[in-house]
């Protein structure tokens, strides 16, 4: 499956680059047993904590998300709803 062309709303110039707003199909969120949740990465040798998405415009990566933690956890409690779009 090919990617859809990209609708841009505005481009705003920064410098060397060009930023652009485009639309998107939606917003995917990985749940929980359907609830929110944060992902969080901990590494206690040197005590830091960096906080990973569940939340993405693209559906591949929600799903891609949904599948691996299922299959860490040998659960099948994690999945992906569309909260805005078709």
């Amino acid at each position: 499956m090919s990617r859809t062309a990209a609708t841009v709303f505005e481009e705003i110039p920064q410098g060397n680059y060009i930023e652009q707003v485009i639309s998107c199909e939606g917003l995917f969120v990985v749940l929980y047993n359907f609830k929110p949740f944060q992902l969080r990465h901990f590494k206690p040798m040197i005590g830091i904590k960096n906080y990973g998405r569940t939340a993405f415009v693209n559906s591949a990566h929600a799903y891609r998300l949904a599948e691996r933690l299922n299959k860490e956890t040998n659960t099948l409690s994690f999945t992906v709803e569309n909260l805005i779009g078709e």
